[in-house]
């Protein structure tokens, strides 16, 4: 079942909805040119419009792939357009990634012919898929809320 799209008030990339988080603006990870702010009442779709599995080359490659048909659907135009328009086959950017225990991740997007694709998911401490343990098969829900991409593992 869809949730309803519902208004939702940021007042910056980190703690919405969080308490605290193993990533912070202060981590050296986080540049604040890479990370758009806000500070308005905005309409978010709360669904989970990208649901994948992990395959067995991304937890080998701690990578993560999302088809190009479904980004450029569900997550391109609700990006910032600074960042979408900075986006063409072979580039990279970086942007923000929080999953479902509110730790931030900074990645680098690619965008390739077929797929995007984040890398160097990491924070300080941790990457995201090997350091958690996720498996092939494991289910992963995407979404962009505001200024980040959210990603949630789904047990």
């Amino acid at each position: 079942m869809t949730e309803p799209t519902k208004k939702i008030t940021y007042y910056d990339f980190m703690g919405v909805g969080c308490g605290t988080t193993s990533g912070s603006a202060s981590d050296s990870s986080f540049n604040s040119d890479d990370v758009d702010t806000v500070s308005s009442t905005v309409e978010v779709d709360s669904s989970w419009p990208i649901k994948k599995e992990l395959t067995s080359e991304e937890v080998r490659n701690d990578i993560f792939y999302v088809e190009k048909q479904a980004f450029e659907t569900h997550i391109l135009p609700l990006m910032p357009a600074s960042k979408g328009r900075r986006l063409t086959t072979g580039s990279v950017i970086k942007t923000v990634v929080k999953d479902e225990r509110c730790v931030f991740f900074m990645t680098q997007l690619y965008m390739y012919q077929d797929y995007y694709a984040l890398t160097n998911f990491r924070t300080e401490t941790e990457t995201f898929i090997r350091s958690r343990g996720l498996v092939p098969g494991q289910k992963i829900w995407v979404r962009w809320i505001n200024s980040y991409m959210e990603i949630k593992v789904v047990e």
